[in-house]
């Protein structure tokens, strides 16, 4: 079976917060690694919803791979840690906190979000979410 990916997948950098698609037009939504970075996740959770179709599924998160090679893993982790630490204890506490299922259940509840699940992916997390309705 020969797939036409070329023309149905499509990769756009985008303020999360406004997305440049129309309401109820994508599939599937990934987004690695800047959710711990929005400024207003309600408001990038609701853009994130709008614009998904019913019955898709979004991935949002981040994490190290695990399926990168354990040595190298293990030392990208370390290696976070440590920089992670450098930020002082206020920020530290935050950067974690950002990484945790209760703070995003937080935001996606806000956001109005019906239906998520956590993927757990230590040191990350992602959150699926499914429109249903």
């Amino acid at each position: 079976v020969r797939v036409n990916v070329k023309n149905r997948v499509h990769l756009q950098l985008a303020d999360a917060h406004n997305l440049p698609f129309k309401d109820h037009s994508v599939n599937l939504l990934v987004c690695r690694g800047a959710v711990f970075f929005w400024e207003r996740p309600d408001i990038a959770f609701k853009e994130v919803y709008r614009v998904m179709k019913t019955s898709a599924i979004s991935f949002l998160g981040g994490a190290i791979g695990r399926c990168m090679p354990a040595d190298i893993r293990i030392r990208l982790i370390d290696a976070i840690k440590r920089e992670v630490k450098k930020l002082g204890p206020k920020e530290e506490s935050e950067w974690w906190r950002r990484r945790k299922p209760e703070w995003l259940a937080e935001w996606l509840k806000k956001a109005g979000i019906e239906w998520f699940k956590f993927i757990p992916d230590p040191p990350g997390i992602w959150v699926e979410i499914r429109k249903i309705t």
